[in-house]
């Protein structure tokens, strides 16, 4: 399976020109200003197309720091120590398969299950560049934040107690301690964790596109893989292989991608003609597993359920008889048509049957259920917008605001304008692609095509209920001649595909159903037979 790209790195720690502020300028395409640095970032001279930018923020985060410029400074200015650390920065490979809306759904699953739930604010951005790869950047913080708002230590002093529970003092005079840190977030299986994470949730959002591919986060050494990594270009050599200039990593690159591309089709080849041989090993036994699996025949059924009702009404009235059996001979008449015209005629055909109509029902069930859970999201995204439009002039005044004790009166006099506006947006953001207006005639032709959705799913429904109907018929009547089909302890294809005692015909004419059960019996059913052509 192909390993795609996750890289992880720390902004900061002491590193030159290391930034949190340059690294969002870099990745958001924003001009942005460092206060740490009093210099403005911006990088205009991209090859990469920043297609969507967002910010992720934990419910105790301020509404203010939806701002990538308040939010990465307030970060910084909270790191006193020269080699503190600001932000990880994580940098990942889309699946090509998906499409855009896929793609950026997936990513904000994954930041929210991953990173946001545990109380991380998330900056991403998605890129897309010329050379088909889809990928996007995150950056996230090393600091949580507390039920006010506030930036929480990353660690604290824990005392050292003996076994009387009694501090240890140190001949320096200090008490013995050591320091525990309030997250988790550094641990060094997280890195782990995440990959995995991410491996299974792309693969989960390939499953339900229908699509084939899968991803490994693991290396190819620990797949045992015989193809051979890549190697990472770097911004230098990148920037060069643009240019038409070729590298000795790129011509690294090259060689390896061949070598890779060999290997694959020598292993499908070799895949491939097991399989043929496999196959034609075994089309005899196969051919002979499939007519044993036909099972008997709906034709002997109806003759054997004839016969049953036939040996019940021994003893009755001549014309008790006469009604019943041609009560029966309607039945069997409409039963072997029904069956004709949706080509049943063997047990194995109607559980195919069976199936197929389960698998009609589930798909317009699941097409009116997400209609149904869309129309909910549009309307709950017209009264977000609502909110977000109201709320705005609030939360602008509030922005602008910079002498704080003025700024905390406004927000506490605003609060419930506040939460809306941070929610709302939020929501926008997840919900409607990261737009905060809607429309007056947005949503109408997506709401047209789900009622039409709905209505032919509506009619499919309708037309697999007259049939279960039929169906439920015939079962009824064959379970007075084959009452083992009427058990629960067995399923349905142990129950259908019971060993006929004799071979059944192939596709055979409904008139001689009458041939073998009927002529024995009272010769004034004969009469009868006069009036229902066969």
């Amino acid at each position: 399976m192909p390993c795609p790209h996750y890289d992880l790195k720390i902004v900061g720690g002491g590193h030159k020109h290391s930034s949190a502020v340059s690294s969002s300028a870099y990745q958001s395409g924003e001009k942005l200003h460092s206060e740490r640095e009093q210099v403005t970032r911006y990088y205009p001279k991209r090859s990469e197309r920043i297609i969507h930018t967002e910010i992720m923020l934990p419910d105790n985060a301020p509404p203010e720091y939806m701002s990538r410029e308040r939010l990465w400074n307030s970060a910084e200015m909270n790191e006193p120590q020269r080699n503190a650390q600001y932000a990880r920065r994580f940098v990942m490979a889309l699946p090509r398969e998906l499409s855009y809306e896929e793609n950026l759904e997936l990513v904000r699953q994954y930041c929210q299950e991953q990173f946001v739930s545990k109380g991380m604010c998330v900056d991403l951005a998605y890129h897309y560049d010329d050379s088909d790869n889809p990928h996007v950047h995150i950056l996230t913080t090393m600091r949580a934040i507390d039920e006010q708002g506030r930036w929480m230590p990353k660690s604290c002093k824990e005392y050292i107690l003996d076994e009387n529970g009694e501090r240890i003092r140190l001949p320096s005079g200090e008490w013995k301690s050591r320091k525990v840190p309030t997250t988790d977030w550094d641990n060094k299986g997280n890195l782990e964790k995440w990959r995995h994470a991410w491996e299974v949730k792309q693969n989960w959002f390939l499953e339900q596109a229908v699509r084939p591919e899968r991803v490994d986060m693991r290396s190819f050494e620990r797949q045992q893989n015989d193809l051979v990594p890549t190697v990472h270009l770097g911004p230098e050599a990148s920037a060069m292989e643009r240019r038409g200039i070729r590298t000795f990593l790129g011509d690294m690159n090259r060689e390896i991608r061949k070598h890779n591309a060999l290997i694959t089709f020598v292993k499908k080849g070799l895949k491939m003609v097991r399989g043929w041989i496999e196959e034609i090993n075994n089309e005899r036994a196969l051919r002979e597993e499939m007519l044993q699996a036909r099972g008997p025949s709906v034709h002997q059924m109806l003759v054997d359920y004839l016969d049953t009702r036939n040996k019940e009404r021994e003893g009755w009235a001549s014309m008790a008889r006469i009604k019943g059996m041609s009560r029966d001979l309607v039945f069997v008449k409409e039963m072997e048509t029904w069956c004709e015209n949706h080509g049943i005629y063997y047990a194995s055909d109607l559980i195919d049957k069976v199936a197929e109509l389960e698998a009609r029902s589930r798909a317009a069930s699941d097409t009116i259920s997400r209609n149904d859970t869309r129309r909910k999201t549009i309307a709950r995204i017209k009264e977000k917008a609502a909110i977000y439009a109201e709320t705005k002039p609030v939360f602008d005044k509030y922005s602008r605001m910079f002498f704080k004790p003025l700024k905390d009166g406004f927000a506490k006099e605003h609060e419930t304008e506040l939460t809306d506006h941070k929610r709302a947006y939020g929501y926008l953001m997840k919900n409607h692609g990261g737009k905060l207006e809607v429309t007056p005639n947005e949503f109408d032709s997506e709401m047209r095509r789900m009622k039409q959705e709905d209505a032919a799913a509506t009619a499919d429904l309708e037309s697999i209920k007259g049939q279960l109907t039929e169906m439920k018929k015939l079962k009824r009547k064959l379970e007075k001649s084959t009452p083992e089909l009427a058990r629960e302890d067995r399923s349905v294809r142990e129950q259908l595909t019971r060993t006929p005692e004799r071979t059944p015909e192939r596709n055979p004419p409904g008139n001689l159903l009458l041939k073998r059960s009927m002529i024995r019996h009272d010769k004034r059913v004969l009469l009868m037979l006069s009036f229902y052509p066969f």
